[in-house]
């Protein structure tokens, strides 16, 4: 009986996972994200969709709703300087010059093209002495890049890690200097949605 009790189990969290990963691969599918949907593993499943709908929501509350904003609006900048690399300067990194206003699709530009320091990005690179990281070698590189954009990644469970390093480098076998600065761009835009949405 005891047995019987471990085997239904076993197979009612092998089903509940199923259904978790169909719903989201509907989801993906479908390109419209609801909030209360986001999980991680949506978020590496559809990216760009998850952070439209987690930053249009942001937006609206940091603009009251309106279209549009200054460049030098306190609470939009304050926003874009947690979740950009130190140093952005939105009246010189957002479209436009700078009287032009601050729209959902510069404020959504920015913090996907703004997440990593290229800088700091190319400098870690070149402080590995190598042409390229293998497969096997990138998702250590990418935890030790995540520390010193100071993000914090120690909690993180060793599958779950290796599932997001997967999506920062699209799945590549090997990461050359060019690909680099992309996956550690596309890393920090995972670690800052994921954070946003307490995952």
């Amino acid at each position: 009986p005891g047995g019987g009790r471990h085997s239904g189990g076993a197979a009612s969290a092998s089903e509940e996972t199923h259904h978790g990963n169909a719903k989201t691969n509907q989801v993906a599918r479908s390109g419209k994200v609801e909030l209360n949907q986001v999980t991680l593993d949506l978020i590496l499943a559809d990216l760009e969709s998850v952070e439209e709908a987690v930053y249009s929501s942001v937006f609206a509350q940091l603009t009251g709703g309106q279209a549009s904003v200054p460049k030098n609006d306190k609470k939009l900048g304050d926003f874009l300087a947690q979740h950009t690399f130190p140093g952005f300067d939105a009246s010189t990194a957002l479209p436009g010059g700078a009287s032009s206003p601050v729209t959902l699709e510069g404020f959504l530009l920015a913090l996907a093209t703004n997440a990593a320091d290229p800088e700091q990005a190319i400098m870690f690179f070149v402080g590995l002495e190598t042409e390229a990281l293998s497969k096997a070698a990138v998702g250590q590189a990418l935890l030790s890049y995540a520390k010193l954009a100071g993000c914090h990644v120690d909690g993180f469970a060793v599958p779950i890690w290796e599932k997001i390093a997967s999506r920062a480098t699209q799945g590549a076998e090997s990461i050359s200097f060019d690909a680099w600065g992309d996956s550690c761009t596309c890393l920090l835009r995972i670690l800052r949605l994921k954070k946003i949405c307490n995952l």
